[in-house]
C-alpha cells in the first residue's frame, strides 16, 4: 500500500494529522483480520527499497525559488538542510518551481521529518527573500558562512575511524590501509594548533570517483607536511611519481630559468593557438592556510597582498578589487559591483565562492567574501587573486603563443610581492623537499601550472584524445570553444621544464592535427605513443 494526499496550502501538519488518521483507520481493518503493516524495531516499517525503510515517509513541498534556486550552492544548501531538491521544469506554475523532499527516513521520527520540512523550507523562503532585495546569502550556506560544511569534524577526529570502504579518494586509500596511522595522530597538534581532522575532513567527507581520483587531503599550514607525514607522504607520492624515489633526500627545484623556455611566436604552429595562460600559487608563511586560517589571519594575508600589489602599479598599472560585499579593504567597503563581479569571473580574470562539496568541506569558501579579491592591470594581461584557495595565485593571460611572456609577467610579479613581504617580515611558504607549499598537495613543487588553449576541431573530436593528450605528458580540458592543453602535477620537475612539456604536447597535437587537415592517416602515429584506438 501507498498512502498518498495533496494539498495546496502550507499546513502540514493538518496534511499528516489526515493522513495519519487514514493509516489508523487501515490498521484498525487489518488487525480485525490478523494482520498488521509489515514493521521491525531496527528497521521500522519494512518497504521494497531500502530506502524508505524507517517511518516510509516521504514529504514533498513545492517553492518558487526564482533567487535562491539559480544559485550555484542551492545544492549544497540543501544538502546541508538535509532536504533534496528537484526543479519542476514541466510544471504549470513557471520554471522557476522547485520540489524539496526529506532526505532522512530511518532513525528518525515522523515529528522530525515533518518539522525539518517545516523549518528547512522557511529557512530556504527566508533566503529567497534577501536575495530578491540583493543581500549577500553566504553567511546563511554551511562552508560558506561562519557554520563548518556538515560531515567529520572540524574539531578533533572521532576515536574511530569512519567507515571508507566505498571512498575512492586517494587519502582515504591511505587510511583503509594503515589504520594505526589514524590511531596514531588523531590527536597529534602542530605548533599553530592544527589537528588532522580539518586536514582529512574533505576526503571523509566526499567519496570521490575512481574515474578521476582526488586527493581529499588539504594542508591546515606549513608544518602539516611534516607533522602529518606519514599520511601526506604516500599521498604526494601518488599524485608525484617522481617524489616515490626518495622524498627524505628530494629536493624540489623552485627557480625559473626563463632562457630555456621555447616560444611559438615565430614558429607556423602559432597560428593554431589561441591564448596563453601561466598562474603561480603562493602562500605566505607566519599563517595559516585557508582550511584552518581565521578572519583576523585572512584580512592580514589581504593587507600584505595590497601593499605588495601597490608596489606592482609601477611595473603593471591596475587596481585591487574586492569581491562584491566584502568589508575588509576599508578604501572600498562593500567591494565591486555583482555585474562587474560576474563578468570578471565569464572572462576568466576573477573567481567565485567554491560550490563542490570537496571545496566546502575543505574550508575554502569559509566567512566568504571576507578579504578576498582580485588585482587586475589595466591591459587585463595580470591577475592576482587574493585568498581564493592559497593566499595568492598570480596569473599572467597572453593572446596568441606568448609563452614566454605570461612566463616573464608571472616571475616578475612574484619577485615584486616576495621583495614587499620580507620587507614586512614574511616570505613563500616553501619545504626544500616539496617546493612551494599549498593547501591541495597537487599543487606542490614550482607552484606553476601552464596552459595554451588550442584551435583543434579534428583531433579534438577523436575519442582517443584525451588518452593522447596524457601520453604526452599533458591533460586536455574543452572549455569556451578551445582545447585547454595544461601541464600536470609533477614535484621535482623545474619550472622552465614544466613549460616545455606543455608547449612539445601542444606541438605533437598541432602537427597531427595538420596531417588530419590534409587527409592522412594518424593511426601509426596513435600506436607510436602508445595510445590504443579501443575506447
Amino acid at each position: 500500500m501507498r498512502f498518498f494526499m495533496r494539498q495546496t496550502s502550507d499546513d502540514l501538519k493538518q496534511l499528516w494529522t489526515q493522513i495519519n488518521r487514514a493509516l489508523s483507520i487501515v490498521q484498525v481493518g487489518l488487525e480485525a483480520d490478523n494482520h498488521a503493516f509489515s514493521h521491525t524495531s531496527s528497521l521500522g516499517y519494512v518497504t521494497t527499497c531500502p530506502s524508505k525503510l524507517g517511518t516510509g515517509m516521504k514529504v514533498t513541498v513545492a517553492l518558487s525559488l526564482p533567487h535562491l534556486g539559480n544559485s550555484p550552492n542551492f545544492p549544497a544548501l540543501c544538502n546541508a538542510l538535509r532536504l533534496v531538491s528537484t526543479r519542476e521544469y514541466g510544471s504549470v506554475l513557471g520554471r522557476d518551481i522547485w520540489t524539496i523532499t526529506n532526505v532522512d527516513c530511518l532513525g528518525v521520527s515522523e515529528v522530525d521529518i515533518v518539522s525539518g520540512i517545516i523549518q528547512g523550507c522557511a529557512r530556504l523562503v527566508a533566503l529567497e527573500t534577501r536575495s530578491e532585495r540583493g543581500e549577500s546569502i553566504f553567511d546563511a550556506i554551511p562552508g560558506l558562512g561562519k557554520e563548518p560544511f556538515p560531515g567529520f569534524s572540524l574539531d578533533k577526529c572521532p576515536p574511530r575511524l569512519p567507515d571508507l570502504t566505498y571512498h575512492k579518494t586517494l587519502v582515504a586509500d591511505v587510511l583503509r590501509t594503515h589504520p594505526d596511522v589514524y590511531r596514531k595522530l588523531r590527536r597529534t597538534s602542530t605548533r599553530m594548533g592544527v589537528q588532522l581532522a580539518p586536514c582529512i575532513k574533505p576526503g571523509i567527507d566526499t567519496k570521490g570517483s575512481s574515474e578521476h581520483p582526488v586527493s581529499g587531503l588539504v594542508a591546515g599550514d606549513a608544518e602539516s607536511f611534516t607533522t602529518f607525514q606519514e599520511i601526506f607522504h604516500p599521498v604526494i607520492a601518488k599524485l608525484h611519481p617522481a617524489f616515490r624515489i626518495c622524498p627524505k633526500l628530494w629536493t624540489c627545484p623552485i627557480h625559473a630559468d626563463l632562457s630555456k623556455v621555447v616560444d611559438f611566436e615565430d614558429d607556423a604552429s602559432s597560428g593554431y593557438i589561441h591564448s596563453v595562460r601561466v598562474e603561480f600559487r603562493s602562500n605566505i608563511d607566519g599563517f595559516r592556510l585557508a582550511p584552518c586560517c581565521s578572519d583576523e589571519e585572512r584580512r592580514d594575508v589581504e593587507r600584505l597582498t595590497v601593499k605588495g600589489m601597490l608596489r606592482l602599479t609601477k611595473e603593471f598599472p591596475g587596481e585591487y578589487m574586492p569581491l562584491p560585499s566584502s568589508m575588509s579593504y576599508t578604501p572600498r567597503e562593500g567591494g565591486i559591483s555583482k555585474s562587474l563581479h560576474k563578468q570578471l569571473c565569464e572572462e576568466g580574470l576573477g573567481f567565485s565562492e567554491p560550490t563542490l562539496p570537496l571545496h566546502l568541506a575543505a574550508g575554502l569558501g569559509a566567512n566568504w567574501p571576507d578579504a578576498r579579491g582580485i588585482f587586475l592591470t589595466t591591459n587585463r594581461n595580470l591577475a592576482v587573486w587574493c585568498n581564493e584557495s592559497d593566499h595568492l595565485r598570480i596569473i599572467s593571460f597572453q593572446p596568441g603563443a606568448r609563452v614566454k611572456a605570461a612566463c616573464a609577467c608571472v616571475v616578475a610579479c612574484a619577485e615584486t610581492l616576495q621583495e614587499q613581504l620580507q620587507i614586512d617580515g614574511h616570505q613563500y611558504m616553501l619545504l626544500d623537499a616539496l617546493g612551494y607549499l599549498a593547501v591541495s598537495p597537487e599543487h606542490l613543487g614550482h607552484g606553476l601550472h601552464c596552459t595554451l588553449a588550442l584551435n583543434l576541431p579534428r583531433l579534438g573530436s577523436r575519442l582517443e584524445f584525451g588518452a593522447l593528450c596524457k601520453a604526452f605528458g599533458a591533460s586536455g580540458t574543452w572549455r569556451a570553444g578551445y582545447w585547454d592543453i595544461s601541464s600536470v602535477p609533477s614535484v621535482g620537475t623545474a619550472w622552465e621544464e614544466i613549460v616545455n612539456r606543455v608547449i612539445k604536447a601542444s606541438s605533437q597535437l598541432i602537427r597531427l592535427e595538420k596531417m588530419l587537415e590534409k587527409g592522412v592517416s594518424i593511426d601509426h602515429e596513435l600506436k607510436s605513443v602508445h595510445v590504443s584506438m579501443e575506447i
